[in-house]
């Protein structure tokens, strides 16, 4: 059995959603640079590589990684396009390109921070809850690039598509539990800034 969630997204009975980004929800509708200890652009249209790690010595549970999992996969052709994702034992991997914002005046998209942020947050409060305790799960920074072509596109799916084969967590990419990839890429939705 489902039931609706605000967004009117059909949820499996039992299952909590993601929290609603309340902020930043403006969109991004030209190139933006922000900086924590790294710089992160967001230029509308592109794809982007990111990486985020566990704080130090936490490694995640399987079923603790499979909130991540889902959490990441909640948006996807809603907010953003999952193209690529694996979540290991102590760092994530994807491959998106965020949506436009459709209550956005002008065309804009959902900024990258405030997605996964959400994603983050959720998780981490999900996994808390498992272990029965707080604090940070996940590293507040982040690394994200921009793809800035097929080839470095296809270079970073392979990336993501060999870290659980050259961990020793497979033998094959396909036998990881928490590896997705994207089937068929609809030619509607541009994988890289034109």
């Amino acid at each position: 059995m489902t039931t609706k969630a605000d967004d009117g997204q059909q949820i499996p009975d039992g299952k909590s959603v993601p929290e609603k980004e309340t902020d930043d929800m403006d969109g991004i509708s030209k190139s933006e640079r922000t900086r924590r200890n790294l710089p992160h652009w967001q230029t509308p249209g592109s794809s982007y590589f990111i990486t985020w790690d566990t704080v130090k010595r936490f490694i995640l549970r399987p079923a603790e990684r499979t909130i991540a999992f889902d959490a990441i996969r909640y948006w996807d052709e809603d907010r953003w396009i999952v193209y690529c994702a694996v979540i290991m034992p102590n760092h994530v991997h994807l491959i998106v390109q965020p949506l436009r914002l459709p209550s956005a005046a002008e065309p804009a998209l959902y900024p990258l921070k405030t997605l996964l942020h959400s994603v983050k947050s959720y998780s981490a409060h999900q996994i808390n809850r498992q272990r029965e305790r707080t604090g940070a799960v996940w590293l507040d920074e982040r690394y994200d690039r921009i793809l800035r072509d097929d080839e470095e596109f296809w270079q970073k799916w392979q990336y993501i598509l060999d870290n659980p084969v050259k961990s020793g967590l497979a033998r094959v990419p396909e036998e990881y539990p928490l590896f997705y990839e994207r089937r068929s890429i609809d030619s509607s939705q541009p994988l890289l800034p034109p």
